[in-house]
C-alpha cells in the first residue's frame, strides 16, 4: 500500500480535527505540524504522534506528498504561497481567505503551480445535497433562506479588531454559498 505523507499548517481546532481524521486512514502518514504558536504545534503533534516543525519551510523539507492548510481566514495567503511555490499539492480549509484580493492572489498562484488543490467544501457530498440537486434540477431558485444554529467558535482570534464581522460572515456562509453554487 502506498502511504501519502501529509503536513499540516495550523494546530487550532480545525487543524486538530483534520489531524485526527487523517490519522485514522491506513494509507496516510501525518508527517508533521507547524503553527505560528510553536507550543500549539508541539501539543497537537504529541497528541497525534507526529513531529512539530518550527515553520512551513521546515515542514516542507520533510518530503511531503501534500499539505493541509488549516489557518484562520485572516491568515490565508502566505502559507498557500509557500506550499505552492514548492510545487506541493494542498488542501485549504475554508474559507479560502478573508478578502477577495487574497483569494484571487492564491488562485493565480494555484494556476501557476499546476498542482492538485482542493478547498474543504465537503457538505456537497452529503446524500441530502444530491437529493436537493435532483429535486431542483431544471427549476429556477428565487429565494434561499438559512439560519445559523450554532455558537460562535471558541477561538481567541474571533473577536479581534474588525475580523468579527468579516470572519463571522465568511465562516457561517461559506458552506451555504458553496452549496448554492454547486447546485447550479
Amino acid at each position: 500500500m502506498d502511504i501519502c505523507r501529509i503536513g499540516l499548517i495550523g494546530a487550532g481546532n480545525v487543524g486538530r480535527r483534520h489531524a485526527q481524521v487523517l490519522g485514522s486512514f491506513p494509507d496516510v502518514h501525518l508527517a508533521g505540524i507547524t503553527d505560528v504558536v510553536p507550543e500549539a504545534a508541539a501539543a497537537l503533534a504529541r497528541d497525534v504522534g507526529c513531529r512539530p516543525f518550527p515553520g512551513t519551510g521546515e515542514l516542507l523539507s520533510a518530503g511531503l506528498d501534500a499539505v493541509y492548510v488549516c489557518v484562520p481566514p485572516f491568515a490565508h495567503g502566505a502559507p498557500e504561497a509557500v506550499v505552492l511555490s514548492a510545487g506541493v499539492p494542498l488542501f485549504v480549509e475554508k474559507p479560502l481567505a478573508a478578502t477577495a484580493e487574497t483569494a484571487e492572489r492564491v488562485g493565480v498562484q494555484v494556476a501557476a503551480a499546476g498542482v492538485l488543490t482542493a478547498v474543504g467544501h465537503h457538505w456537497r457530498y452529503l446524500k441530502v445535497v444530491e437529493r436537493a440537486r435532483r429535486l431542483l434540477d431544471g427549476r429556477a431558485v428565487r429565494l434561499v433562506g438559512g439560519t445559523w444554529l450554532d455558537k460562535v467558535p471558541p477561538v481567541g482570534w474571533w473577536p479581534v479588531r474588525d475580523r468579527l464581522r468579516r470572519s463571522a460572515f465568511l465562516l457561517r456562509c461559506a458552506w451555504a454559498i458553496a452549496l448554492m453554487r454547486y447546485r447550479s
